[in-house]
């Protein structure tokens, strides 16, 4: 098998096909397929999505992010500033 740099770059040009295809041939060769995914994104300079603290803010209220200690973790953990959303949280309420 090969590396997943050599996936990856291999799926950069076109050699695994695209969306659902893409998944399942990677799946299929026994390749962890977000594993792969991620090195293409990288390799391309893809930026991962950030949400906003007014939409992390609505997320928490709808109790998306859990509550108390694990909130501050799980918000940490994405790369966030638990302070900065507690505070629009608190603003919204």
């Amino acid at each position: 098998t090969s590396s997943i740099d050599e996936v990856a770059r291999e799926v950069i040009n076109g050699a695994w096909g695209n969306g659902n295809e893409r998944k399942q041939r990677l799946t299929s060769a026994g390749y962890d397929y977000a594993s792969v995914q991620n090195k293409v994104n990288e390799l391309l300079g893809v930026k991962a999505y950030r949400k906003s603290v007014d939409e992390l803010a609505r997320e928490v209220i709808r109790g998306a992010w859990g509550n108390g200690s694990t909130r501050k973790q799980r918000l940490a953990q994405a790369g966030y500033d638990y302070d900065t959303v507690q505070k629009r949280v608190n603003e919204l309420l």
